[in-house]
């Protein structure tokens, strides 16, 4: 922590009534007082000068006395000649405390990394009440500074529900971009008339840990303390970032979170740096992984409350990440990690108490092939609400043949992508409709080429069937022994479904 002329001069003020002159900003940083001696100045001293005697270039601190004037740039206190011994040794001993406070601060930081005793020793110092809390929305146990109670910065427990996060980002609109934020910044919730209000992003690696708020009385807002508060809030950060260290075993678990989101947005990640991470939380890029996506049943959720349930999920399943995206929450299942026998009856009940449905991909073995199975977990979700609206859990693999038939129709029609056997029949139909030769044809697969179970289930004779089956023949000329006309008849009549449900549902509108 570093202090300027300008900060330590506010300090003075208290007590003094001291006058600047000139333009200059004293921002400078200084490392040491002196009473000016004639010696060279040094650019990092704030140098306390007795009589109005300026030096060029200089900016100290003149002690006026006998009513002289400013005769150039820097600080000016008038006093009495029988005052100015005491006024330099109030000087030096403010300079003096400020010097053990942040050594001492230093020490709990850096060497004992005691928060609770930094955080004491910040406040006494800075006259702020301070309280930590980390990234899940819950606060730090063991880091309210001196009696303050946690209720005091937020009416409610310790941890805040989602009603309490969904406050928070109504009330400041713009809060998703307060996670960027770096250095102290102001406040903006919960409204206080009496205090200003600040907060200091707490992070490592440039991951977001958690948030140091600070609350001082309006009156103690001044531009010392938000400069001696900065820098208090980055020592803060170190000695978080050593228990958040140690907490995860020496790697954050969410900065495996932040590589995941980028892997889901496109982004190319470094996969050395990656698998460093993941093995760090004891899990590898070839586990057996799969993906869910959850959204709202039916119910408005805004971002900021799908990212409290992002972080609830990740409390109740250690074997997951979870990260809200979009209108959604991507949660990235680890099967090798998974101890817990009753996890899906537990996923069930998380989705019933918060209105959520669920889409889930197939499993796949490379952590990196997450985006595509992200689109996997989207899609079951998707094709599951067209075919079974009323359920809350939908797989991908059951919607197979759906996806299959959703891709082919988003360019081409049915009868566009037909065979050319079954085209000719469907043209022979629209000028003989009694014949249904197309029919025939495919219920004719449909009872694996049992022409008398197939001609039970059209209600027609044998003989019928057979010449039906002679003029399917003579039309089409299909090679029923070749498995890929097989294949793409039925493919084709599949196709011809389909696009007439669409068009029914379409109607309907």
């Amino acid at each position: 922590m570093e202090i300027t002329a300008a900060c330590y001069v506010e300090m003075l003020k208290y007590q003094h009534e001291i006058l600047k002159y000139g333009d200059f900003s004293g921002d400078f940083p200084i490392t040491g007082v002196s009473l000016w001696t004639g010696g060279p100045a040094k650019p990092d001293t704030l140098y306390l000068r007795i009589g109005a005697d300026p030096v060029p270039g200089i900016k100290p601190l003149y002690i006026v006395t006998n009513g002289e004037a400013p005769e150039g740039e820097g600080w000016y206190l008038t006093a009495r000649e029988a005052e100015v011994l005491s006024l330099v040794n109030q000087f030096f001993l403010r300079w003096q405390s400020f010097q053990q406070w942040r050594e001492r601060c230093r020490e709990l930081a850096r060497i004992q990394h005691d928060l609770t005793a930094l955080l004491d020793a910040g406040a006494g110092y800075l006259g702020a009440d301070m309280v930590i809390i980390d990234r899940d929305y819950r606060y730090d146990g063991g880091s309210l500074s001196g009696k303050l109670e946690s209720n005091d910065f937020f009416l409610g427990g310790e941890d805040m529900d989602a009603k309490a996060v969904e406050d928070l980002y109504v009330m400041n609109p713009r809060f998703d971009e307060t996670f960027q934020t770096d250095g102290l910044v102001y406040y903006l919730y919960p409204t206080d008339p009496n205090h200003a209000l600040y907060y200091f992003n707490l992070r490592y690696d440039g991951l977001y840990l958690g948030r140091l708020l600070l609350r001082i009385p309006d009156e103690a807002d001044t531009l010392c303390f938000r400069f001696l508060a900065d820098g208090f809030g980055a020592l803060v950060s170190e000695c978080y970032e050593y228990h958040y260290l140690r907490k995860n075993q020496g790697m954050p678990r969410h900065s495996v979170y932040d590589t995941w989101k980028q892997i889901l947005s496109g982004q190319t990640v470094d996969q050395a740096h990656t698998d460093a991470r993941l093995s760090s939380m004891g899990w590898r890029p070839n586990d057996r992984y799969r993906i869910a996506w959850l959204v709202s049943n039916g119910y408005f959720r805004s971002q900021e409350t799908l990212k409290f349930y992002a972080v609830q999920l990740e409390q109740a399943f250690p074997a997951c990440i979870a990260a809200q995206f979009e209108e959604g929450i991507f949660m990235l299942h680890n099967l090798d990690r998974e101890t817990d026998p009753d996890f899906r009856q537990k996923l069930a009940g998380f989705l019933r108490e918060h209105l959520l449905i669920v889409g889930i991909s197939n499993v796949f073995s490379d952590f990196y092939d997450s985006r595509r199975y992200a689109g996997q977990g989207r899609d079951a979700m998707k094709l599951g609400l067209h075919r079974n609206p009323s359920l809350w859990r939908f797989e991908f693999r059951d919607y197979l043949s759906d996806y299959v038939l959703q891709q082919c129709l988003s360019q081409y029609s049915a009868r566009d992508l037909c065979s050319a056997g079954l085209e000719k029949l469907l043209r022979y139909d629209a000028e003989h409709p009694e014949m249904e030769l197309a029919k025939t044809l495919e219920m004719y697969y449909g009872c694996k080429f049992n022409a008398a179970e197939a001609a039970k289930k059209l209600f027609i004779h044998r003989t019928t069937m057979f010449y039906r089956l002679n003029k399917i023949q003579e039309i089409a000329d299909i090679d029923h022994d070749n498995p890929e006309v097989r294949l793409h008849l039925l493919l084709s009549f599949a196709l011809l479904h389909e696009e007439q449900k669409r068009n029914k549902q379409t109607d309907q509108f």
